[in-house]
C-alpha cells in the first residue's frame, strides 16, 4: 500500500508540516491519507456535506433513531502519557506497552494536531450505547484529519455529563441516499432546539450526489454552523 501524505498547515512555524501516514489495522483509526473512514479500518479523512434542513423531512423513524451526547473540553488538557491519551489526570484512551490500543503513529498524529494546528480539538461522544474520543484537525473545503478511538461508555460518561464543558445533544436519524451512502439527520435538542442538520459522509468529497427536495442551505464551509460552533454558541433552526 502507498503512503499518502497530507500536508497540515503549521503557523506557529511559519511553514506547512508534511506527514506521512500508512494506515494500521488497528483499532483506533489515524484518518490522515484521503481515504474514506467508513472503508478503513485504519486511515483516511472525514469527508462530509452539511445542510440545514427547513422542516422534518418525511421518513424519519423514531424506533431507529440514537441519542447523541458530545462535548468539547479544553484542547489544552489534552496530552500523551505512558502512551495513553489522558485528559488531565483522566485517562481517555489507554495505551503503554502491554496496551496497544494507541499506536506509535497515533500518538504522533495527536502531537502533530493537537501542537500545530491552531485549529484542532477534541469531541468526547456518547452515541446511543457507544462511546467514541476524537481528536480533529482543521476542515477544509469538507475535509478533515482525524484520529479515533472506540472507547468503553462509562470511562467518559462522567465526564461528557458532568464537566459542564460546551456541549451538544440531539436525535440522530438515518434516511437512505443516493449510491449507497447514507443521510443522518440530526435533531437537535436544548440551547439548539428546532434545528435540524442532515449530513453526508462521502468516499470523495467531489462525488456526484442526488440532494433531496427537503434540504435547505449547504453549510458545509461555513464553521459556525459546526458542532464545535454549535455546542458554544448555540443557534436554533430560526436564527
Amino acid at each position: 500500500m502507498l503512503n499518502v501524505s497530507l500536508m497540515l498547515s503549521c503557523s506557529r512555524l511559519g511553514s506547512p508540516i508534511m506527514w506521512c501516514s500508512r494506515p494500521a489495522l488497528l483499532k483506533g483509526r489515524v484518518l490522515l491519507d484521503f481515504r474514506p473512514r467508513r472503508d478503513m479500518a485504519g486511515g483516511g479523512v472525514e469527508e462530509e456535506r452539511r445542510f440545514l434542513v427547513p422542516h422534518i423531512p418525511d421518513g424519519l423513524d423514531d424506533d431507529d433513531r440514537k441519542y447523541i451526547v458530545q462535548c468539547y473540553p479544553e484542547k489544552e488538557a489534552v496530552h500523551i502519557s505512558d502512551g495513553s491519551l489522558m485528559l488531565g489526570d483522566e485517562m481517555l484512551v489507554e495505551g503503554g506497552i502491554d496496551k496497544q490500543l494507541i499506536t506509535a503513529s497515533e500518538r504522533k498524529a495527536v502531537a502533530l494536531l493537537l501542537d500545530s494546528d491552531p485549529h484542532a480539538g477534541v469531541r468526547l461522544r456518547l452515541h446511543g450505547e457507544k462511546a467514541w474520543v476524537t481528536v480533529k484537525g482543521e476542515k477544509v473545503g469538507g475535509r478533515c484529519p482525524e484520529v479515533e478511538w472506540e472507547v468503553p461508555p462509562d470511562r467518559i460518561h462522567e465526564l461528557v455529563e458532568n464537566r459542564g464543558w460546551p456541549s451538544i445533544r440531539k436525535w440522530r436519524y438515518i434516511l437512505p441516499a443516493s449510491h449507497g451512502y447514507e443521510w443522518e439527520v440530526d435533531c437537535f435538542l436544548g440551547g439548539n432546539a428546532g434545528l435540524i442538520i442532515a449530513e453526508i459522509e462521502l468516499k470523495d468529497i467531489e462525488d456526484d450526489i442526488e440532494l433531496p427536495d427537503w434540504l435547505g442551505l449547504e453549510v458545509t464551509t461555513d464553521s459556525s454552523w459546526s458542532n464545535y460552533s454549535l455546542a458554544h454558541e448555540p443557534r436554533p433552526q430560526d436564527s
